[in-house]
């Protein structure tokens, strides 16, 4: 019965029947954007850039280090920040990414990686949908091959 309750409990939290598999289901991206310190650089399908990217990116956000959401979330002066003076990747989607957590990740369409600056260079990411950004950080257990990958691109981390 414990079992039972504990199970119920979690799969209602999560909205996953399926949370205790830990898989991540994530369509390819549709746009990567990089933000470096006030320019915009857009990478679609197709370019180099990208192609490199996008398969990085999934691989770094299958794989988590979280057993919850980590407490912190993007404030509008961080974001204004992140637009401005610092270096960030923000990863587009058209389906919702399901990540397998036994804890709730809503449903985000964006994912926006700080590389310098707030929260940059210790495997944070965001997660976000239309204009909104959630509250809560998930960590990447390996990140060193898309950071390796964004500093072969010149986007420099800290």
């Amino acid at each position: 019965f414990i079992f039972f309750l504990i199970y119920t409990l979690v799969a209602f939290n999560t909205g996953d029947a399926l949370w205790f598999i830990a898989t991540t289901s994530v369509s390819p991206p549709v746009q990567i954007v990089i933000y470096d310190e006030g320019e915009r650089i857009v990478y679609q399908p197709g370019d180099p850039e990208f192609i490199r990217l996008a398969p990085l990116v999934e691989r770094a956000i299958s794989r988590l280090n979280n057993n919850a959401l980590i407490g912190i979330g993007l404030s509008d002066v961080t974001l204004d920040d992140y637009a401005n003076l610092y270096t960030v990747m923000e990863v587009h989607y058209v389906e919702p990414i399901k990540f397998g957590t036994a804890f709730r990740t809503d449903n985000p369409t964006r994912l926006l990686f700080p590389l310098t600056g707030r929260h940059a260079g210790i495997g944070l990411f965001f997660r976000g949908n239309g204009e909104e950004w959630f509250y809560g950080a998930l960590r990447m257990a390996d990140p060193l091959p898309l950071y390796n990958a964004l500093d072969d691109l010149g986007y420099v981390r800290e």
